[in-house]
């Protein structure tokens, strides 16, 4: 949503640029005065935050204003100067990257606020130098930046968790039990982390991550009956049947886990948390919840989990996948999210990191989420070999009666799988162990084989069956190419439907005044100038999209990745758009190589980082910008060569249809990725380039 305001609104700032005669006004002046307002937007849309009961319109309207400041001076740089739009583009581009670097730093240096406080700080100093003495008084751009610096630096504004516009389980935790507040606060470019104490509860704490993604950290149990009812919660049973000697804890969250392990005696505890917040509110709450980050037996990581394993030479007794949520009213957000804890690859990874007679268990949420890691794990196992009900008796399915209700009937099951098939002895075994502890047994196989996994083991029903006939939502296997694994929709989830929606109205009314403002240019010609700087805002989204989820396990860190590959992405095209003016057979076939690029890695990526995987940080990290460079430098150059072809006039009218584009791209990639993949969105993306190939032959006539 943000970046769709963002793209549409520059794309109305360059249309306001394009009804502006530009012989009447001084570019120095426009320039000048849409950076003041941008930041006199940006201070009066924070300075509305405490005032306003639901802001959300507001911020929409204000940011929409924001955002077509920026695409005017865009679009007016370029029509002042289109014969030099590749230079221009060039350190557009670079300035993108370099900003991309800095609002990283600024992230994990301060507060979000504060971090964005100084970009209008930034645009009121550029003011200064593009201000004209004779037309506009250059103390008016001084004056702005004091302003903006005051704000950011020494009155820097604060956000209140208990009245944010969109409730989040933090809001409501805040403000349904009054004895609830935050204790700890620390933030980073990944995110928000609190701390959050209830006075009626002294025994635990909450963790969230922005507000969601609760999770439990709990006073060190010192009394016997303290110990007893930890040992007493099914999450605990894993450590209780396995008894191992190592184990990977893949999500720890506030804790939990690694008390359970410590508990149970294992000897060598491998944590890895993807916050490097959450890791430190951990280490400052150490005489609370018993130091369990400096246990000598625990080694805590800040690393993505799976990333972790791939890279890793151990293998484990137990690995353990904590809640990613611990309320299953937070699913909702997490629909649209890419998941790669619980893909088929993701389980494959697991098993071949598990010893002999190791175990994975996976702690879930409800029906759909049990379902789902059931039949991804079926379908991990049979390509690794097994038949489908061969499969199914790798697999034990448990409740725990006490966390179950009338409304939710498999609240929070556990699934264990084993590396090895479970015999009939092991079953007994197994069913005499959970009768003991309480727990409802829904699978283990041989012995109490009922349900849809009982159906599968005993030849009944196929996993390609049991996902038609379940009506009720999509249970499909998820992949690393579609790794949507809490999107149950069949079919288009309703936000994207809405989205569809609301760029079907606005892509009717871009077209009406696409015609109504036709410059003079034949309807043909016309035609394919639209088209091509359209086609370049949604290939550039689609390929963008699919490097990102080529390099996502590569890089680890989600925001490393998003960093590594917009910095790269940007940085390569500004070059290619530099290049552009000295190379001009790469030029003029720039999208055709583009094709050819995108096809050749969408095959050649899988094979090439899963062989690179152990490379060390920074080797990763230079293998990655080596991919995207001969990409981006051919990506960054036909769009600077469409403007410098096209009518001074028409300049404005590319910016605009090529930012609503971009808002198609983006919607685009995530539609088609939850049907048919990420890998079909990137190849897509080069498709979408040999149209233009063939478009810019018209452009200018």
């Amino acid at each position: 949503m943000i970046i769709s305001v963002a793209i549409l609104g520059i794309g109305l700032g360059a249309a306001v640029v394009q009804r502006m005669p530009a012989e009447k006004i001084d570019h120095q002046i426009r320039l000048s005065a849409w950076s003041a307002s941008f930041g006199i937007l940006l201070l009066a849309l924070f300075f509305a935050l405490p005032w306003i009961f639901d802001p959300r319109l507001l911020f929409t309207l204000l940011s929409l204003l924001i955002y077509a400041c920026i695409g005017a001076i865009s679009a007016t740089l370029f029509r002042a100067w289109s014969s030099q739009s590749e230079k221009l583009y060039a350190a557009d581009l670079t300035g993108g990257a370099l900003g991309a670097l800095l609002a990283l730093v600024l992230l994990n240096l301060t507060s979000g606020i504060t971090a964005l406080l100084l970009l209008p700080l930034l645009l009121s100093i550029a003011a200064i130098f593009l201000t004209s003495e004779k037309k506009i008084p250059r103390i008016l751009p001084i004056l702005f930046a004091l302003i903006f610096a005051q704000n950011a630096l020494w009155q820097p504004l604060q956000i209140d968790p208990a009245h944010l516009p969109t409730p989040k389980p933090l809001t409501r935790q805040l403000n349904e039990k009054p004895a609830t507040q935050i204790v700890y606060t620390t933030q980073d470019a990944l995110g928000r982390v609190d701390v959050v104490a209830n006075a009626q509860n002294p025994a635990q704490k909450l963790v969230f991550m922005d507000g969601a993604a609760g999770s439990v950290m709990y006073a060190n149990p010192e009394t016997q009956t303290e110990i007893a009812l930890q040992r007493a919660d099914l999450g605990y049973f894993p450590f209780l049947w396995i008894l191992p000697e190592n184990a990977l804890i893949i999500g720890p969250g506030g804790g939990k886990d690694i008390l359970f392990a410590h508990l149970a005696d294992v000897r060598e505890i491998d944590a890895v948390e993807v916050s490097r917040g959450v890791t430190d509110a951990l280490y400052a709450f150490a005489d609370y919840n018993g130091n369990l980050a400096n246990l000598p037996e625990v080694n805590l990581v800040v690393d993505e989990g799976r990333s972790y394993l791939r890279r890793s030479q151990k293998d484990y007794e137990l690995i353990y996948l904590s809640e990613v949520t611990s309320l299953s009213s937070e699913l909702a957000g997490y629909m649209l999210t890419e998941n790669y804890i619980y893909t088929t690859e993701a389980m494959q990874d697991y098993l071949s990191h598990l010893s002999a007679d190791g175990w994975l268990a996976i702690k879930l949420y409800d029906e759909f989420t049990l379902t789902r890691a059931f039949t991804t794990v079926i379908q991990a196992l049979v390509e690794n070999g097994s038949s489908e009900a061969e499969a199914a008796r790798h697999v034990v399915v448990l409740l725990d009666p006490q966390a179950l209700s009338q409304e939710e009937p498999f609240r929070n099951p556990l699934l264990l799988v084993a590396r090895d098939p479970i015999t009939l002895g092991k079953g007994e075994e197994l069913l005499r162990l959970v009768e003991s502890m309480r727990f409802i047994p829904v699978f283990i196989p041989h012995v109490v084989e009922q349900g849809a996994p009982g159906a599968v083991a005993q030849g009944q029903t196929t996993i390609t069956e049991l996902v038609s006939t379940f009506e009720r939502g999509d249970i499909r296997p998820t992949s690393d190419t579609a790794p949507f694994f809490y999107e149950f929709n069949l079919g288009l989830p309703p936000l994207l439907k809405n989205l569809w929606g609301n760029l079907a109205v606005f892509l009717l009314i871009t077209l009406g005044y696409l015609a109504w403002q036709k410059p003079k240019l034949s309807m043909l010609n016309y035609a394919a100038e639209n088209i091509y700087f359209f086609g370049l805002g949604i290939g550039f989204m689609l390929i963008e999209a699919g490097l990102l989820q080529h390099l996502s396990l590569f890089l680890g860190h989600p925001s490393l990745n998003l960093s590594v590959v917009l910095l790269a992405l940007l940085l390569s095209s500004g070059l290619g758009s530099w290049l552009s003016q000295l190379l001009p057979a790469i030029k003029k076939n720039a999208p055709l190589f583009v094709a050819i690029i995108v096809i050749v890695q969408a095959f050649m990526l899988p094979p090439l980082l899963q062989a690179t995987l152990q490379f060390p940080f920074w080797g990763r990290i230079g293998l990655a910008w080596l991919l995207i460079l001969p990409l981006g430098i051919v990506l960054g150059m036909p769009f600077p060569t469409g403007l410098a072809k096209t009518q001074q006039s028409f300049v404005p009218f590319a910016w605009g249809v090529n930012g609503v584009g971009s808002v198609v791209g983006a919607v685009a990639a995530i539609s088609l990725a939850m049907r048919f993949g990420f890998q079909a969105v990137f190849l897509l993306g080069g498709g979408i380039y040999i149209l233009i190939a063939a478009l810019t032959g018209r452009l200018g006539r």
